[in-house]
């Protein structure tokens, strides 16, 4: 818990650092920023409304796993006296089968964010990159490395 904490502090700090540079350098940057942020809140929130009912899910379906395999593991003996062996099985899978659709969906919703946050991130690149190439004459410093390239 308190290592994650800290990653997230770090993380929020790299990123509000890398925004604050990016936008003293080229102050135009400021304006994708805006709309950036709210997008990404927006996802934030959508994930975190989905991922936490995706997670209930996933939970509902581990009870029901893991209480079979006790159960099963404490009447071992009785099950195999009875050769009911092939019936436990059966009831073990579809219990696992359950649960590995709800662990997969669970993947999947992370997997999902973190698809649209990187294609968020390189659309943001892409328009701070061209903002750069097309603005560079009117960026604070570029006069003075023309002045020293000039030299």
């Amino acid at each position: 818990m308190k290592e994650s904490v800290f990653s997230l502090f770090q993380v929020f700090l790299l990123v509000i650092g890398v925004v604050g540079v990016m936008v003293a350098a080229i102050p135009w940057i400021g304006i994708p920023v805006i709309p950036l942020g709210i997008i990404f809140f927006v996802l934030r929130r959508y994930f975190l409304e989905t991922s936490r009912d995706v997670k209930r899910l996933e939970c509902t379906t581990w009870s029901p796993l893991f209480s079979h395999l006790a159960s099963s593991l404490r009447g071992l003996w009785t099950i195999q006296a009875c050769k009911a062996e092939q019936k436990f099985q059966e009831v073990f899978d579809s219990h696992q089968d359950l649960h590995s659709e709800a662990w997969f969906l669970l993947l999947t919703t992370c997997r999902w964010l973190a698809v649209y946050v990187d294609v968020i991130c390189a659309i943001f690149v892409t328009v701070v990159a061209f903002g750069a190439l097309i603005l560079v004459e009117s960026m604070y410093g570029c006069e003075y490395l023309w002045y020293v390239n000039s030299l």
